[in-house]
């Protein structure tokens, strides 16, 4: 896959980039999708569509606040090293979109589990095969009656069709931590929420 373009890519002055993900074309826009990492600790996502415009987004570096244990002789090098965030590698895939839900997705599942769900009536303590004396032992496990309905079983799956599948985004951190975030929610300018994250990948 060859691409040209005049825009050239957003590098900083004096810093390179380090690491490149593979190019991917997403066919249902047409544009083409890439990923790199900076010597300064940082990413961008790029896409290019047809025209030659260029869309940019840019995963930040994540410096340690608490600087000034860094030259705290009870923390090791291993710890110093792992409180950085900068980001190390990244990867741009396909997925299906059931495998990383969005928070609304997550809510409407629940909220459809929640009015979806059968009931199962609870036997009364004669319908227990039970002699006298266990009657009496277990009375109070037992439940009289009176009690008809008790705690709902959950018989529902979340309305999400598992073959309907999109981009995504891994971002893995010096700390350890892997973050995975929709293609389409990073959008230029504007902050963008990981689906799903993992500490010590």
């Amino acid at each position: 896959l060859t691409v040209e373009t005049n825009i050239p890519l957003p590098v900083p002055e004096g810093e390179s980039i380090r690491s490149v993900a593979p190019i991917e074309k997403i066919e249902s826009t047409g544009q083409v999708v890439m990923g790199y990492t900076l010597s300064t600790g940082e990413a961008n996502i790029v896409r290019l569509d047809a025209n030659g415009g260029v869309q940019g987004f840019s995963f930040e570096a994540q410096i340690p606040t608490d600087m000034e244990d860094q030259d705290n002789e009870e923390v090791t090098a291993e710890e110093k090293f792992y409180r950085w965030g900068t980001v190390v590698a990244i990867d741009i895939f396909k997925a299906p979109q059931c495998f990383f839900p969005s928070a609304s997705q997550v809510t409407t599942a629940s909220s459809s589990e929640e009015n979806q769900t059968e009931t199962v009536p609870s036997k009364s303590k004669d319908e227990y095969d039970l002699d006298e004396e266990d009657k009496v032992l277990y009375s109070e496990m037992i439940p009289s009656s009176s009690s008809a309905s008790s705690a709902p079983i959950d018989i529902t799956v979340p309305d999400v069709n598992p073959a309907e599948e999109g981009w995504f985004v891994a971002v893995v951190r010096q700390s350890g931590m892997l973050e995975v975030y929709s293609l389409y929610d990073l959008n230029p300018g504007q902050e963008a929420e990981p689906r799903w994250t993992s500490p010590g990948c």
